[in-house]
């Protein structure tokens, strides 16, 4: 679910509190330790990229509501369902 809701804004990066909300509309028991779970294992797979905060701010060190992701080439095609992974469920 993960990868659609960055699929719906794709080429733009989304903030992880704009994904807990949506998230949260369909699964309200889906707290912010799952989604972060979730996003660093969507980075290790190479489909989701952290993204420049903006205004100024440092990827090291802003707050993690204010960290932005985005899609890769790969996530994409993934969301898409041009290429599967059965370890998602999409």
């Amino acid at each position: 679910m993960l990868l659609s809701t960055l699929q719906a804004v794709y080429p733009r990066s989304f903030s992880s509190q704009n994904i807990q909300r949506a998230l949260l509309a369909t699964f309200p028991d889906m707290g912010l330790p799952h989604i972060r779970v979730d996003l660093a294992y969507l980075v290790d797979k190479g489909y989701v990229n952290e993204a420049d905060p903006g205004f100024g701010k440092d990827i090291r060190t802003c707050d993690w509501q204010d960290r932005r992701w985005i899609l890769t080439a790969r996530g994409t095609e993934v969301a898409q369902k041009i290429t599967e992974d059965p370890a998602l469920d999409i």
